[in-house]
Parts: C-alpha cells; sequence; structure tokens
C-alpha cells in the first residue's frame, strides 16, 4: 500500500474558550479584484452582468448582506489615460509590443466608466485604481471624477483610492517600450512616497464630493515578489501620510509557481504559512499599531513558473482548500480585507463571466467555493476573532471561530492529496473535544469532492447534518 494511504492515528483538536488576542474579523473580508480591461465584462456593459450579481449575492448573504469589496485596477490601469471622447470600452494603441500584454498602453473610454452604473451600493464597495505609472496627474483626477460620479451610491461605494499599481517594478526593465513607465532609473520608494502624498493632496482638492476627510487613499500596493527591505513600510510611511491621506495599505500575493504541483505549492500549509508570515507580518502589525488597515489588493493560486501551466493549481478542489486556508489564516494573522484576482480568461478567476471563447465558457470555477466556505465561516452574526488550532499531523489544518468571545464555529481542512485513480480514498477521524458543556448540538458542513483534489466539476457544498440533543 502507498505511504500516502496507510492509515492514520485520529486527530483530537480541543480548541480554547476564549479567542484570547485575536482580532475581529471584518464582515467584508472577502473581496475581489479585477484587471481594468475585465471590468466591465464581470460587471456589466450596457446592461448589468445578472451572472456575476448572483455569483456576488451568494457570499454577500453569507455574511449578513453586506457589500462585496472590488479592487478595480491593475498593471493596464496604470498604464491607462482616460479619454471621455472614445465611445468605445477601451482600446489599445497601434504598435505596441505583443508581448506587453497587461503593460500595454490603454486608453479607457466613457462606456468602461459606465460600468460602475450596474451595481448599487448594497452589493458592492470599490477601491479605484487610479494610473502612477502614467505622469498625468490631472488625467488621474478626471477619471477618478468620472468614476465617482457614475456609482451610484457615490462617495458611500467609493471604500478608498489607490494611487499606482506595483510601483516597485516601475524601473525593471525600462528598454522593454512596453508603453512606459513614465519613470527613469532614479524612482526610489522615497521618491515614490513623496510623489503619492502629492498626488493624494491634489485627488483630494480636484475629485468632486471628497468632502473634508482625507483618509481615502491606498498606498504601497507592491508586487508578490517585492525587495520588501527596499519598499520597507516603516521607512517610507512618515513621507508617504505626510498629509494624513493613508486609509489602507496593500500588497500582492501569488503563493506558487504555475508549473509546480498541486502539493508543494498550495497544499502544504506550512508553507503558506511561512510564505504569509515572512511577506505580511511587519506590515500588518506596523498597520494596526498606526490606526490603518493592511489589506492584499492581489490574490491568487499561482503565476509564472516558465513552463507548462499545472491546471491542477487552479478551479479545482485543491484550489478551494488553498483559498480557504489563505483566507482562514489570513483572518488570524489581522489582515483587514482580501481581494481575490479576477480577469477574463484568467485561470484563476472563481468565475468567468462572460464567454471568452477559445475553452473560456462562462462557468463556476472550482476555487468560487473556497471562497463561499470562507463567508459561511464569518457567517452573519459579526464580532467574529479565529485562531489557529495546533494539530499534530501535517495534513490536517484547523480553525477556531468565536463571536462575542464564545467559541462558536471550527473549521477543519484535510490537505491530503487523493486523486480517483490512486485506488481506496483515504479517511481520517476528527474528534472535538472540550467544547463546553453548553454545546448540545453541532452541525456539521463538507466540502468535498468526488474526484479528489484535481476534480473541476464533482463538487458537494454545504451538506450538513445535525448531532446531539435538539
Amino acid at each position: 500500500m502507498p505511504q500516502a494511504l496507510w492509515p492514520r492515528a485520529s486527530i483530537s483538536i480541543s480548541p480554547p474558550a476564549i479567542p484570547d488576542k485575536a482580532r475581529t474579523v471584518a464582515q467584508g473580508y472577502i473581496g475581489l479584484g479585477i484587471e481594468m480591461k475585465s471590468f466591465p465584462d464581470y460587471i456589466g456593459h450596457a446592461t448589468p452582468n445578472t451572472f456575476s450579481k448572483f455569483l456576488l449575492s451568494q457570499i454577500s448573504t453569507r455574511i449578513g448582506n453586506k457589500p462585496i469589496h472590488i479592487r478595480v485596477g491593475g498593471t493596464s490601469m496604470d498604464n491607462g489615460v482616460f479619454s471621455p471622447s472614445l465611445t468605445t470600452v477601451a482600446t489599445r494603441p497601434a504598435g505596441d509590443l505583443a508581448q506587453c500584454r497587461l503593460h500595454t498602453n490603454i486608453t479607457i473610454g466613457t462606456p468602461w466608466v459606465r460600468a460602475f452604473e450596474h451595481f448599487d451600493a448594497a452589493l458592492t464597495r470599490y477601491t479605484l485604481q487610479v494610473p502612477l505609472a502614467r505622469k498625468n496627474v490631472s488625467n488621474g483626477i478626471e477619471f477618478a471624477d468620472a468614476c465617482l460620479k457614475a456609482m451610484p451610491g457615490g462617495t458611500v461605494q467609493l471604500d478608498a483610492i489607490e494611487i499606482g499599481n506595483e510601483p516597485n517594478l516601475y524601473t525593471a526593465d525600462p528598454s522593454a517600450r512596453c508603453g512606459g513607465p513614465d519613470r527613469g532609473p532614479n524612482f526610489t520608494p522615497e521618491v515614490y512616497a513623496s510623489g503619492w502624498n502629492g498626488y493624494a493632496e491634489k485627488l483630494q482638492k480636484g475629485v468632486t464630493g471628497l468632502g473634508a476627510a482625507p483618509k481615502r487613499y491606498q498606498a504601497l500596493a507592491v508586487s508578490s515578489k517585492a525587495n520588501l527591505g527596499l519598499w520597507n513600510l516603516s521607512k517610507i510611511f512618515e513621507k508617504l501620510d505626510e498629509g494624513d491621506h493613508v486609509k489602507t495599505v496593500s500588497q500582492h500575493y501569488y503563493q506558487g509557481l504555475a508549473n509546480g504541483t498541486l502539493k508543494d505549492q498550495l497544499l502544504t500549509h506550512s508553507t503558506t504559512v511561512s510564505k504569509m508570515e515572512q511577506n505580511f507580518r511587519a506590515n500588518v502589525e506596523f498597520s494596526h499599531a498606526h490606526n490603518i488597515s493592511f489589506v492584499l489588493g492581489e490574490v491568487g493560486p499561482a503565476l509564472g513558473g516558465n513552463g507548462t501551466i499545472n491546471p491542477e493549481l487552479f478551479g479545482t478542489l485543491g484550489g478551494a482548500l488553498w483559498s480557504l486556508d489563505f483566507l482562514l489564516y489570513g483572518m488570524s494573522m489581522g489582515i483587514s480585507r482580501v481581494s481575490m484576482q479576477q480577469g477574463t480568461n484568467f485561470r484563476m478567476s472563481a468565475w468567468q463571466a462572460v464567454d471568452g471563447g477559445k475553452g473560456h465558457p462562462e462557468a463556476v470555477h472550482g476555487n468560487f467555493y473556497g471562497l463561499v466556505a470562507g463567508a459561511d465561516f464569518i457567517g452573519t452574526a459579526g464580532d467574529l476573532k479565529i485562531r489557529t488550532l495546533p494539530s499534530n499531523d501535517a495534513d490536517i489544518v484547523a480553525y477556531a471561530g468565536y463571536n462575542a468571545e464564545k467559541l462558536t464555529k471550527i473549521a477543519v481542512l484535510n490537505l491530503q492529496v487523493w486523486n480517483q485513480g490512486d485506488g481506496h480514498r483515504p479517511e481520517r477521524n476528527i474528534t472535538l473535544t472540550k467544547l463546553g458543556a453548553d454545546v448540545k448540538t453541532v452541525r456539521m458542513s463538507r466540502l468535498t469532492s468526488g474526484g479528489g483534489a484535481a476534480d473541476e466539476k464533482k463538487y458537494s457544498l454545504g451538506r450538513s447534518a445535525v448531532y446531539g440533543e435538539e
């Protein structure tokens, strides 16, 4: 019998009675990031995208009908120019190199902006990115003003304006001729911080309806593999926040390499923990100490790899389990919000909002169920705190959730990889003990798939049973 299928001992989990020093989880913790080019596809062109609206509602209802936060931006947005007279959604000027892809100059038209009209403030909140790679502040102000006016909820619906996207990459390859960026080799984090603060001042004065409150801006937004020794928030924060504009700071995160294995890249919990701690812990603690929120503006399972992409990393049960593990551990760290990245024909998207052709039909992808499971854990009650629970098995991961300081829920993930065809499907016995004398009934729900970790289609979500005394 293969070692992976040997019988293993029962796992006993005994959650502490109180959450100790855990931080409160925001109801709107689970958000989305939509690449600029794809935004009208997801929200709607001439009319609302009812498919996306339904799927957003499936998350919203699970968290007490709270709005879903959407960060709109990305590399294409940062290389964009707004043209109110342009009657198409967005166009790519002729002459740009095909290999530039997201780095290509984009002219954004008024129909793109009108996509904001389709969903109201009850369903969505937005972080709107304005271009920083392009040195055109007046155009950025005009763009932000037009977007805000298109939002049915106005300033209620605009959570933040994010200035720039991945500024640590602005001078990475100035010879690439991908339409910019308009930066030279002397663009440093300190130059960025000073320019960011000045841009925020001008947006505050120039965008209609922002009001007197200056804390409406998202900063940093560095790439997943940024040099955090160089792009050190604590070193540049004083200059960055001279105008008291910083509301949130953001980093981006793509955990693995797209040609790696599911187990190595996503379903080894210790790897997820070590990468998240290394990348985010210092900035999470710094942000809380300065009364600002730390968010992840772009999140996906894997990028790059310079080889054949492994489809098991995207849209599978394994991808859903990684999403849930990532979400829950982020809650325990004190991360305020995450934006799971979406884009038309993106493998990592939780759903494909339109028929993109070439094997990309309108569809719900497997990792969407990880988001729904995370929303179920957050629930409707509010005042949630979460802490990790120890396990003597590397494949068994557990979290405890507390509402109003009282234990209310436990999540257990089995990250052992099994696929149909591997022989008998292994089972694990999990025993929950010391739940408290007041616990009379336990409801259990499961996220599973008949085909195993690499299955893309056969899901069972929310199958539940009640145990104990009614």
